[in-house]
């Protein structure tokens, strides 16, 4: 049996995903890396990236199949991008500069209490912004009325 790639992504859960699809139309599915990938996420990209393989003869109705599942991972990933690109949006408080870098400050409250409760040291971080202009700092705050 000759097998073809219709899917890959660094992410394994993703492909665990559009696996699930094609199983549950009864088409037999093979991800090759798929134990290493899982045990050590940080293989995926020296693997290849973790692959999703179908029959060659499966191949055309999985393609029809993962289509809107695609679409769906590509919408997600522009979102992704989209959150990362507001942090040019952040405005300086004291000076209205945007240029603003996100600093993140181990909260020692929780380093010590995930200490004490589990033996190691958790560490929970506060965001910080830190104007390049001003040199202000302030704490992230939530908006209330956003959900």
């Amino acid at each position: 049996m000759v097998f073809k790639c219709i899917f890959h992504s660094i992410n394994n859960y993703e492909v665990q995903l559009a696996k699930s699809i094609l199983d549950a139309e009864g088409i037999y599915t093979l991800i090759p890396n798929d134990q290493i990938t899982s045990i050590a996420p940080y293989f995926a990209v020296a693997t290849g990236m973790v692959q999703l393989l179908v029959s060659e003869e499966d191949a055309e109705k999985a393609e029809d199949l993962l289509k809107s599942f695609k679409e769906d991972i590509k919408a997600e990933q522009a979102k992704d991008t989209a959150s990362i690109t507001y942090l040019k949006q952040i405005e300086c408080p004291q000076c209205g500069s945007h240029k603003v870098k996100l600093s993140t400050k181990p909260r020692l409250v929780m380093i010590l209490l995930g200490y004490l409760l589990s033996g190691l040291p958790i560490s929970a971080k506060k965001k910080i912004y830190v104007c390049d202009e001003c040199h202000h700092k302030w704490a992230e705050t939530k908006n209330k009325n956003c959900d």
